[in-house]
């Protein structure tokens, strides 16, 4: 359960031990395979515009380069979601990187956990999984304790609705009557315990 993880020692940079609560749910997480190649490509056309999709090689480059950071979940014996990570040593190289030039930047003991991109099929958003693999995800960080921190780069879902009334610094900024983002995919990364923090420009083309 996610609100039911403890690690210990609190007090030191490292775990030794962790107190979980585990509870049956009708989907696993596991490491993507090449084997999974084809429901990746499903996915990343169902999730990204054609313009912004990544190749078939890509992925297969990312299943080679860190293995273990390749997450996806299954469900009812098909791939429902999954997560790109990399680790790098430090976010500003951020700024420095485009969706092209990724893999350049991974760094097998980075210090960052840099979260790629996350991709379910936005027919079964009301199940959760892109939600569940974010979560499980950032426990998973939370007790290596060589990982300092997670850092990515996301994108607007509204902005282009919006974008002759305000400048996209000022919209990702832009909160709801509640105090949240309003921004519907920034505001979920804002309630996974993200901070967002400055626009990165031509990270992705379009």
């Amino acid at each position: 359960k996610n609100e039911s993880v403890e690690k210990f020692p609190r007090v030191f940079p490292y775990t030794r031990l962790t107190l979980t609560h585990f509870e049956k749910r009708p989907c696993c997480m596991r490491n993507a395979t090449p084997d999974d190649i084809d429901s990746l490509m499903k996915l990343e056309k169902s999730c990204w515009s054609e313009l912004m999709q990544i190749s078939k090689e890509n992925i297969l480059k990312r299943l080679e380069i860190f293995p273990e950071g390749q997450l996806v979940l299954v469900a009812e014996g098909e791939v429902k979601a999954v997560i790109y990570t990399q680790r790098i040593n430090d976010d500003q190289e951020l700024h420095k990187s485009t969706i092209s030039t990724l893999p350049n930047f991974h760094q097998d003991n980075g210090s960052f956990l840099q979260l790629i991109s996350l991709n379910a099929f936005s027919e079964e958003q009301d199940k959760g999984y892109g939600d569940q693999l974010l979560r499980f995800v950032l426990q998973y960080a939370e007790l290596k304790s060589e990982i300092k921190k997670v850092a990515a780069i996301t994108r607007c879902k509204n902005f282009v609705q919006e974008k002759d009334n305000i400048k996209i610094d000022d919209y990702i900024k832009k909160e709801d009557l509640h105090g949240f983002l309003s921004d519907p995919i920034l505001r979920f990364h804002q309630l996974h315990g993200a901070i967002i923090k400055e626009v990165v420009y031509d990270f992705r083309p379009g």
